[in-house]
């Protein structure tokens, strides 16, 4: 009787740049028995004849490990980080909601709230004072960050630049595209979802981020309708960026409508401060 086999890879260490992995298999010379229960998976026994075949299986070459990037991530999956960005965003989203709509100054709120969180547990090692004329937001190490919120569901196209009232948004793209590779940002892009109390965060390397507007170019932009200035990631772009996530982080259980009321919460500070009629 012959057996034949399918082969489960559960876990490389590549030490070297090999990117394909050869094996030679016999269906003659393999019996049960000989190969480990764990990564030799039998099927079927079939009538064909015995085979030799040499089978090129492709290994994708690991993501680099970036140093600065690990940091942030610790920092993000510490279950107090996590509680102060839930207490923040909370406080915010009650600031920025009139008549029961968020408004959109709530990004620039929520991007203030993620940096003073990380400015607490990181010290030093994070830079909030970054030019408006940049792409990156933080610094974190040597690392450049550009952070990005989103309202929408987890992998919603968000925005890749803003432009000014003199620069047209065709120019601002052409610019994007023809960039030195210094230029591009890591993304961290956070995805809050106030009805499932959810908040997702998603970090994608600046070489992944660079890669993909340089392969789809112009396809990687889309230009909203109306009067917005902001220039967003295409749906085409977003998807080619979430196939080579660096890390994610999901916090559960996060209650964002939880924040103060804005007016009472200005009366106490004034009250605190002795400010009373």
């Amino acid at each position: 009787m012959i057996y034949t086999y399918s082969i489960k890879i559960e876990r490389i260490h590549v030490a070297t740049n090999i990117t394909s992995l050869f094996i030679i298999m016999s269906s003659e010379s393999m019996s049960p028995k000989s190969m480990s229960s764990e990564s030799i998976l039998p099927i079927q026994p079939t009538k064909k004849k015995p085979n030799v075949g040499i089978f090129s299986v492709e290994i994708p070459s690991p993501a680099p490990i970036i140093a600065d990037l690990e940091m942030l991530k610790r920092v993000l999956e510490d279950e107090r980080a996590q509680k102060g960005l839930v207490l923040l965003y909370a406080q915010s989203q009650s600031e920025c909601t009139r008549n029961g709509a968020c408004g959109m100054e709530v990004g620039m709120s929520r991007e203030k709230d993620q940096g003073a969180v990380l400015k607490l547990f990181l010290g030093d090692h994070i830079n909030l004072d970054i030019d408006n004329t940049l792409p990156e937001d933080y610094i974190i190490g040597s690392a450049k960050i550009s952070a990005k919120h989103s309202s929408s569901k987890l992998g919603t196209p968000v925005k890749a630049k803003w432009t000014s009232a003199d620069v047209s948004a065709q120019e601002a793209i052409a610019s994007m595209i023809a960039a030195e590779d210094s230029y591009y940002p890591h993304l961290l892009l956070t995805y809050l979802d106030t009805k499932q109390q959810k908040i997702t965060i998603v970090c994608i390397s600046s070489e992944e981020n660079k890669n993909t507007i340089k392969t789809l170019k112009e396809a990687a932009f889309t230009i909203p309708k109306g009067n917005s200035r902001g220039i967003e990631y295409s749906r085409l772009a977003m998807t080619q960026l979430f196939k080579k996530i660096y890390f994610k982080v999901e916090i559960s259980n996060a209650d964002l409508k939880s924040g103060l009321n804005p007016i009472q919460r200005r009366i106490q500070l004034l009250q605190n401060m002795g400010i009373n009629p």
